[in-house]
């Protein structure tokens, strides 16, 4: 998964993960979990009122956002492209 953040969210929570040890990858999945078990404790919003605490909406985006620093193998856009297109070639083009 992939998702873009701000600049300088994105070095804050690197800073984070670097000052406890862990990977990006590895700091966001902690975050990802302790989110989950918050949710099953008893301070949940009652999802009967149709609404959440602005507190609780803040810290779901913040959930999300950590999440959007997760780490995986991409390339550019231009770059997988071209790779495709590369491979189309040498294949005789694309498969109908």
């Amino acid at each position: 998964m992939s998702i873009t953040v701000r600049p300088e969210l994105e070095r804050a929570i690197r800073a984070r993960a670097e000052a406890e040890g862990l990977s990006v990858e590895a700091y966001v999945e902690q975050l990802v979990r302790a989110d989950q078990r918050s949710d099953e404790g008893p301070d949940r919003p009652d999802p009967a009122c149709g609404r959440e605490a602005t507190a609780e909406i803040e810290r779901k985006l913040a959930v999300v956002r950590a999440a959007a620093l997760h780490e995986s193998p991409t390339a550019d856009i231009e770059t997988m492209l071209a790779e495709i297109e590369a491979a189309y070639e040498l294949d005789g083009g694309p498969k109908r």
